[in-house]
């Protein structure tokens, strides 16, 4: 046990720099967080909270997998990278597709009530599944952190430490953009400006989906 701590304190640095990196990645405005922000102004905390918890899944997926080193094979993999990027570039052009038909429509949604919210749970859980499993950045992203963490040449310990912690503030960000966004001043707002704030999402998504289709 001993010998585990020494490790931690040894390689501490470079865990800090991970954890660092990590949150101003999960802190920028990226597609995940526009879309946990849209969905939780759109129709409330519950559906947010579903929502960014299939993308949460989808970070822990990701996070377990470059823990174990598959996702710095399939980053060398270039079949392995093409198709996902593809994937993703198809799945946020189609969120891009259904922000866009919102923004053009002229109807007011009626806030959520909680029997649609139960019957949609498993699908807002699954959008947000696919998002985060289908994003290549994600990929990138954790095998950089391992990176940074074992730059010192840190055990299994710390690599597991360094993961734990990253996934931890993940999370924190990510509920916290739902809880925040899903305030009733925040939906009242979103009810306001819903053609404006469904067109920038869809910008966003459809730029998301040009820069994966072409990199």
């Amino acid at each position: 046990m001993s010998n585990i701590w020494t490790e931690i304190g040894a390689n501490w640095p470079n865990m800090v720099l991970a954890w660092t990196a990590l949150t101003l990645v999960a802190i920028a405005p990226g597609p995940t967080a526009m879309a946990i922000m849209g969905i939780s102004m759109q129709r409330g905390r519950g559906a947010g909270f579903l929502f960014t918890a299939g993308c949460m899944t989808g970070a822990f997926t990701w996070a377990t997998l470059a823990g174990i080193g598959l996702s710095a094979w399939l980053t060398a993999w270039a079949a392995g990278i093409f198709l996902l990027k593809l994937a993703g570039a198809v799945y946020l052009g189609w969120m891009a597709l259904k922000a866009f038909r919102s923004a053009l429509s002229s109807n007011v949604l009626d806030l959520p009530t909680s029997e649609s919210q139960r019957k949609g749970g498993l699908s807002l859980y699954t959008r947000g599944l696919l998002l985060h499993l289908t994003n290549p950045k994600a990929i990138l992203g954790w095998a950089a952190v391992i990176t940074l963490s074992q730059s010192g040449g840190g055990s299994i310990a710390v690599l597991v430490v360094t993961l734990a912690g990253c996934l931890i503030i993940t999370n924190i960000i990510h509920f916290s953009y739902a809880a925040i966004f899903a305030t009733r001043s925040a939906m009242a707002a979103y009810r306001r400006a819903r053609r404006w704030i469904e067109g920038v999402l869809g910008g966003v998504f459809a730029f998301a989906s040009y820069k994966l289709a072409t990199s």
